[in-house]
This record gives structure tokens, sequence and C-alpha cells, in this order.
């Protein structure tokens, strides 16, 4: 009879051992397991700040303040300023991108010298985290200038909208 109850408590301590011993390796993957997550979560917020800050540095500042209607022609006298003829400017369109941001295309056509289409270059080249020329387009005249069609994209700073008055 001592066989007995000393066989059943071996037996209770071989399944609490085993038990125990189970229990210790799934709390030992659970934790690799938050371990791996931890770090996973720690390579996202990095990435995460990384990208915010490559955002912040590849968006410039605005190239200038103006109104939706007043854009092409705030474009327009720069661009009159590099020397250029310009006899029409368009917005072709318009998108939010940041708190009173808008990036704005515009389509350009007017008449200038090569020197004048120089500086548009440089021009654009020096504010190239505020502009973009994506097409020049320049057909010879006679007289030594060049038709032009330009296609800019540009960073332009809207005012707030004036709340209108309640009725």
């Amino acid at each position: 009879m001592t066989q007995r109850p000393t066989a059943l408590r071996v037996s209770l301590a071989v399944l609490a051992l085993a038990a125990t011993l189970a229990l210790g390796v799934r709390l030992g993957l659970q934790l690799g397991a938050l371990n791996a997550a931890n770090g996973d979560l720690a390579d996202a917020q990095r990435n995460a700040a990384d990208l915010q800050r490559t955002a912040r540095q590849g968006v410039g500042p605005p190239l200038f303040e103006a109104s939706s209607a007043d854009a092409a022609d705030v474009l327009g006298q720069r661009l009159q300023a590099l020397g250029l003829a310009v006899r029409k400017t368009d917005v072709a369109a318009a998108t939010p991108a940041g708190r009173d941001l808008v990036l704005t295309r515009f389509v350009v056509e007017g008449r200038g010298d090569p020197a004048a289409v120089d500086r548009l270059a440089l021009w654009a080249e020096a504010n190239a985290r505020s502009a973009i020329l994506e097409q020049l387009t320049a057909n010879a005249g006679d007289d030594g200038k060049s038709d032009l069609k330009i296609e800019l994209d540009a960073l332009v700073r809207s005012p707030p909208f004036a709340k209108a008055p309640a009725s």
C-alpha cells in the first residue's frame, strides 16, 4: 500500500513538473514574440520619423503667396521680371499640399530670347524645392526670340479663406 501513494506522489510530481515546463516554454515563446513585436514597432517608429524628416526637407517654402485667382498673375509678373513677355498664364490644376499650401500647375504662353529662357531655367533650379519646371517648349522665331509654352508646378501659400457672413 505504500507503493501506491508513493507512485501517486511521483506521478503528481512528474505531472506538475511537466505542466511547469510547458508553461515556462509557452511563456518564453510569448516573451520572444513580444520582443519581436516591440522591435518591429521601434523600426516602424524610426521609419515614420525618417519619412517625416524627408518630407519636411523635400517640400520647400511656398514660391509665393496668392489666392487661387491671383496666383497666375503673380507668376506672370515673376516671369516678366526674368525677361519673358508673358501672353497668357493659366492655372491648370491645384492640389492641397499641406496646411495653407497648394501645389499648382501653371501653363504659361509667352515669348523670350535665349537669355530669358536661360534665366527661367536658372530660376527654376534655384527654387527647386518650391517649383518644378515640368515642360518648356520653345519654337524659334526669325527675330531671335522664341514662342514659349511653359508648364510649371509650384507651391503657393493660399491665404485663409474669409468666413462668409451668417445669414
